[in-house]
């Protein structure tokens, strides 16, 4: 499968090449395409993990609704839509993509988007975590966002 995946991106980035003629250009383009494909590839398989977890799902829960969510993740936005279900014991409700995936509850940031944004702002600047994000993935983010993941992760490390 690997093969199929470095044929594919060698196959984007000579198209690019014979367009531009310009490495810079097509490299900005292969990562940013790759990403893109990541995310689209990652929110697909999530959807379809969330059918399994319907079809497998507890008796003492409900579908209440279907919700959707974008996560800021390190290779850009990941839009997802999954079901929500009500407990009927516990009267509460609850994710079960975002349960059993440990996808963080109530923050739009992936944890591995905060490691990564709180260790290149910790070695240079906010403005630089912010600035290298944008490059990378093609989508800004706010210094407070990052300051938001900079203060949840000094919470982790304190609970621990």
């Amino acid at each position: 499968m690997q093969e199929e995946l470095v044929r594919l991106c060698k196959d984007i980035c000579l198209q690019k090449l014979q367009e531009t003629e310009d490495f810079g250009q097509v490299e900005n383009y292969a990562l940013q395409t790759m990403n893109s494909c990541i995310i689209d590839g990652l929110s697909q398989a999530l959807s379809e993990f969330d059918e399994m977890l319907f079809s497998e799902h507890e008796q003492g829960l409900r579908v209440k609704d279907i919700s959707s969510r974008t996560i800021v993740t390190a290779m850009g936005p990941l839009n997802i839509t999954r079901r929500r279900y009500v407990d009927i014991e516990r009267n509460d409700t609850l994710c079960l993509l975002d349960v059993v995936c440990d996808l963080p509850e109530r923050s739009r940031v992936s944890k591995g988007f905060s490691e990564m944004i709180c260790s290149v702002a910790n070695a240079s600047s906010v403005r630089a975590a912010c600035a290298l994000h944008g490059f990378y993935t093609g989508e800004s983010v706010s210094p407070a966002t990052v300051f938001a993941c900079a203060k949840r992760e000094r919470q982790l490390k304190e609970a621990s």
